[in-house]
C-alpha cells in the first residue's frame, strides 16, 4: 500500500472486524516491545529498596507517542498487585495548577476518610484534593499559601508516611511540565536519608530537560526507541487479534509509522 487509503483499505481483506478488534486489545497490545524495559525498571526499584546507594529516582526518555504513559500505568498495575503503594500524576503543559501532579499522586494514595487524628494528611489534602475530607471547609488558596514552608513539609511528610507499611512508587508522567513548587516537594523527598521506600519513575520528552530541582538528583534513565519491523508486525498482529499479517502490510505500517507505536494504532483504526 502506498497510502493511508490503501492501508485501511488492504486491513479490511486481513481482518474484517478490526475496529472491533482494535479497541478490545488495544490496551495491552500497546505494551509490545516494552517487555524488557518494564523488567529493567522493575530490578531497579527493587535495588533501590535494598542498596543505599542506588538511585531512587528513574526517568523514562522517549518521544511523543513512542508509549511512556502507557508504560507507567503498566508499572503502576504491577506494583499494586503485588500489595505495594502506587500513584500517578501528570503534570500539565499549561502549569495553570499550581502541585497538580502532587494532588493527582495524593488522590491515589490518600485513606478513604483520613482520620482526625492525621493532621499532616488533612493539612495536605484539604489543600490538593479538598473533596476528600468528610466535612470539607473552604480549599485553601495557594497564593496565600503555596509559599509557606511548613505546607511543602507537610506534603513531604504525607508521601512519607505512604511509604510507611509498603513500598511506595510515585510515577509522573510528562515531569518536563513540572512546577517549581511540585520539583521542590519532590526534590526534598528523594533526598531524604535513610528513606529507602520511597522511589520515583518520571517519562520526559526525548528533546525536553528535567526541572530545576530534579537535575541534581543521583538518576536512572531508560530509554523507548521506535519500534524495530520485526516488533510493529507483532504490534499489528496483537491489535488486530491475528496471528499473521502479510509481510508487506507490515512493511507499509512500518514506513508510514516510522516504528512509532500510536501513530501505528492510528492507521490501523482508519
Amino acid at each position: 500500500p502506498q497510502t493511508a487509503a490503501a492501508v485501511a483499505a488492504r486491513l479490511t481483506t486481513i481482518a474484517p472486524q478490526h475496529a472491533l478488534a482494535l479497541a478490545t486489545v488495544a490496551g495491552r497490545a500497546r505494551l509490545v516491545g516494552q517487555d524488557d524495559t518494564t523488567r529493567e525498571i522493575r530490578r531497579a526499584l527493587q535495588r533501590a529498596q535494598n542498596d543505599e546507594k542506588a538511585p531512587r529516582f528513574f526517568v523514562v526518555v522517549g518521544p511523543d507517542g513512542v508509549g511512556k504513559s502507557r508504560l507507567l500505568q503498566e508499572i503502576k498495575s504491577q506494583l499494586q498487585l503485588e500489595g505495594q503503594r502506587a500513584a500517578l500524576g501528570r503534570c500539565p503543559a499549561n502549569q495553570a495548577s499550581l502541585h497538580q501532579a502532587l494532588a493527582d499522586l495524593a488522590r491515589g494514595l490518600a485513606p478513604a476518610q483520613p482520620s482526625p487524628a492525621d493532621a499532616v494528611d488533612e493539612e495536605v489534602l484539604r489543600y490538593l484534593c479538598p473533596d476528600l475530607i468528610k466535612e470539607p471547609r473552604a480549599a485553601i488558596a495557594y497564593s496565600a499559601t503555596a509559599e509557606r514552608k511548613g505546607l511543602s513539609h507537610a506534603m513531604v511528610k504525607f508521601f512519607q508516611r505512604a511509604a510507611t507499611q509498603r513500598p511506595c512508587v510515585l510515577l509522573l508522567d510528562d515531569v518536563e511540565h513540572c512546577d517549581s513548587g511540585t520539583a521542590q516537594v519532590l526534590q526534598e523527598l528523594l533526598s531524604l536519608p535513610n528513606q529507602r521506600q520511597v522511589a520515583m519513575v518520571a517519562t520526559i520528552a526525548a528533546i525536553a530537560q528535567l526541572p530545576a530541582g530534579l537535575r541534581d538528583l543521583p538518576r536512572q534513565t531508560f530509554t523507548l526507541a521506535a519500534l524495530s519491523s520485526s516488533l510493529v508486525k507483532q504490534l499489528c498482529c496483537a491489535l488486530l487479534s491475528t496471528g499473521q499479517v502479510p509481510d508487506t502490510f507490515a512493511e507499509a505500517i512500518y514506513a508510514f509509522s516510522e516504528g512509532n507505536p500510536l501513530a501505528i494504532e492510528q492507521l490501523l483504526a482508519l
